[in-house]
């Protein structure tokens, strides 16, 4: 009898330890994609600034 007894909770807990394995494994996955990290990226572009002197005391132009 105590051996059929310690058998019962063997299948809740695999089955729980396969649950929470699946949600780790597509969380991966689900980061990996939402990030960007599974493949190759483009450099980013140069900036070139040129700056003049003017007469005025403060002015921004781009």
């Amino acid at each position: 009898m105590s051996r059929s007894r310690s058998n019962r909770a063997v299948s809740p807990v695999v089955g729980t330890v396969l649950l929470v394995a699946i949600v780790v494994a597509l969380s991966a996955l689900v980061a990996a994609i939402a990030f960007g990290t599974g493949g190759p990226r483009e450099p980013a572009p140069d900036v070139v600034l040129e700056l003049e002197q003017t007469d005025r005391p403060v002015a921004h132009e781009l």
